[in-house]
């Protein structure tokens, strides 16, 4: 039987991940299946976890974000 619709991206979301390196060195690592929403607004990047977190960085520290 095929995997339902939502299966299938959470299966696919497992493999993804938001890269996310600071021009100081520094970089952050999560699953996709793990974040709920990351964006830019007014110069602050948030990343919103599924546990609850909320990450707020200063967008002129972020040297690259990727998805990978």
């Amino acid at each position: 039987a095929k995997p339902s619709p939502a299966a299938e991206l959470a299966e696919k979301l497992e493999s993804l991940r938001l890269i996310v390196e600071f021009t100081d060195g520094r970089k952050i690592e999560r699953p996709m299946n793990k974040v709920v929403r990351f964006g830019v607004d007014k110069g602050i990047l948030t990343i919103v976890s599924t546990e609850g977190s909320i990450g707020r960085y200063s967008i002129v520290d972020v040297l690259k974000i990727s998805i990978e």
